[in-house]
């Protein structure tokens, strides 16, 4: 029997090394664009790819990196599986944003985690902000990746397939093993969905009940999962925790992308202030 698109797709990244979440990531953008556009990949046109793209801007209004997964999923899959060179695939460029991210201060991330009223939903987002982790690593989170006597998490096949090790505070493993009592999971995923355990947990749930947590305690500025993982970074920062350190726990290939947490750290920024001003005195 002849190999799907979708199979040989498949195939194809895992012989280049692509990871789970990628390969999952990949086929999802190439789907979307069938049934966005509602034809075969193999006869739309330049011009057609072309819209495609700037719908993705304009219509849905996707962030750069989305924007960057869709280019790199489409263009690996017309080279690799139907063997065609698209020279828009190129040159596209999402637009260049340099917004930076919206970060919550110490009072109110904590008000925002106490508000969340669903146990579960709280432990998930307790466990993002003091971990620092993203959403895919969050519904992977595995009871294997803790080591209790070491106060450690290790986080497998990350964005970008790389591993690494975060601290794990005593009071985040408290709350992870009451999670643990109380859901009784049926395998080692620690967040099953409440409906289907041979499903992970919706980290989207989690999002939106953190959107109406800041709200509900008078946050207006918008918030999401993603955003408590902004809040670990700039809050290590402000408390003295060295930059490169950062950027290992945060899985930053490069120190460029946790530089960003300078700018946005309020402490750095006044301790910052506070030097300058005692350098210039004098003059």
């Amino acid at each position: 029997m002849a190999e799907t698109l979708r199979e040989q797709f498949r195939r194809e990244m895992i012989v280049r090394g692509k990871s789970d979440l990628t390969q999952d990531a990949y086929l999802r953008n190439v789907e979307l664009l069938v049934r966005r556009t509602g034809k075969h990949p193999a006869k739309l046109s330049t011009n057609d790819l072309r819209d495609y793209f700037v719908k993705l801007v304009d219509k849905h209004q996707v962030a750069p990196a989305t924007y960057r997964q869709h280019l790199a999923a489409i263009r690996l899959f017309y080279e690799a599986i139907l063997g065609r060179e698209e020279r828009l695939l190129e040159y596209a460029s999402p637009r260049k944003s340099k917004k930076l991210p919206v970060v919550l201060t110490i009072d109110e991330t904590h008000r925002t985690l106490n508000a969340l009223c669903v146990p579960r939903i709280r432990a998930a987002a307790v466990v993002a902000y003091s971990c620092g982790l993203r959403k895919s690593e969050i519904i992977a989170l595995s009871s294997n990746w803790i080591t209790a006597e070491a106060g450690s998490l290790h986080i497998h096949n990350a964005k970008g397939g790389v591993d690494r090790v975060v601290p794990l505070p005593e009071r985040t493993l408290a709350i992870l093993r009451e999670h643990w009592r109380r859901e009784q999971p049926s395998g080692k995923l620690l967040f099953e969905s409440p409906n289907s355990p041979t499903r992970t947990f919706s980290g989207d749930t989690v999002r939106r009940a953190i959107k109406i947590a800041a709200k509900s305690v008078g946050i207006n500025r918008p918030v999401s999962l993603h955003t408590l993982r902004h809040c670990y970074a700039s809050h290590l920062l402000e408390h003295g925790v060295a930059l490169p350190l950062i950027q290992r726990w945060m899985g930053h290939k490069n120190i460029s992308t946790t530089m960003v947490y300078v700018h946005i750290a309020p402490a750095s920024l006044r301790r910052g202030q506070t030097v300058l001003a005692k350098l210039t005195e004098p003059l």
